[in-house]
């Protein structure tokens, strides 16, 4: 089993459960944070990301309607709210 975690503040409710399962039960864990993590000896695998402000660069505001159109067109509940069901 391969459980990955994904938060903001490392190590949050989940730091424990991941070295439990990692050296309890055996499981590859990977841990994906906002934190550097980078000097800690961890019993599982971390990932360090940054979160930049504002939009990125090459993102034009035109170009949001339709990332927002497409990721709706993939979400069950947006697609019945298009229909005139109320959810």
């Amino acid at each position: 089993m391969h459980v990955m975690f994904i938060h903001p503040n490392f190590p949050a409710q989940f730091g424990h459960i991941a070295a439990h399962l990692t050296t309890q039960l055996g499981w590859k864990c990977t841990f994906v944070t906002s934190i550097d993590t980078t000097q800690l000896q961890l019993p599982f695998d971390h990932i360090n990301y940054r979160v930049h402000e504002g939009p990125r660069h090459g993102v034009n505001e035109a170009e949001v309607p339709e990332v927002l159109a497409a990721a709706a067109a993939n979400d069950p509940i947006a697609r019945a709210r298009t229909n005139g069901v109320h959810v």
